[in-house]
C-alpha cells in the first residue's frame, strides 16, 4: 500500500486543474484534492471572470495561472473528514421517507500556498 501524506512545509509539484473565484484546484495526477484559496495566492492576484483564470498583476506583463500549468506549492494544512457511516433514522409507521441528503466531502484534502515566497524567483 502506498500512502500520500505530505508534511507541512513540503514543496510539491502539481498541475493547475481548475480555476474558480473560490481558488485554484491542483492535481498531482494521482491526488486531486489540493486547493489554493485566494488568501494564499501572490499579492496582486485577481480572478478574471472572462478568462476564468487567476491573473497575477505584476509591474510588467500580467501572468496568467492557466489550467495545465505546472506549479510548485507549499503544503500549509491538511483536512480530514470522517467517512464513518451514519445510522439510519427510525421512522414512525406511516411517516413518509425523507429525501436523501447527499453531502459528499473528500476524506483527505490539502491546502497549499501558491506560490511559495521562496519560489518567486522562478517566475
Amino acid at each position: 500500500m502506498i500512502v500520500f501524506r505530505p508534511f507541512k512545509g513540503e514543496i510539491i509539484t502539481g498541475v493547475i486543474q481548475k480555476c474558480t473565484p473560490e481558488g485554484i484546484r491542483i492535481t498531482t495526477r494521482f491526488f486531486d484534492d489540493i486547493f489554493v484559496p485566494p488568501t494564499m495566492l501572490f499579492e496582486g492576484c485577481v480572478y478574471n471572470e472572462t478568462e476564468q483564470t487567476w491573473v497575477w498583476e505584476t509591474e510588467g506583463d500580467p501572468i496568467y495561472l492557466d489550467e495545465g500549468t505546472i506549479v510548485n506549492v507549499r503544503v500549509e494544512a491538511e483536512k480530514w473528514n470522517d467517512q464513518a457511516p451514519t445510522p439510519p433514522k427510525i421512522r414512525k409507521p406511516g411517516e413518509p421517507e425523507p429525501a436523501p441528503v447527499v453531502e459528499y466531502r473528500v476524506p483527505y484534502s490539502i491546502e497549499v500556498l501558491y506560490p511559495d515566497h521562496k519560489l518567486r524567483e522562478h517566475f
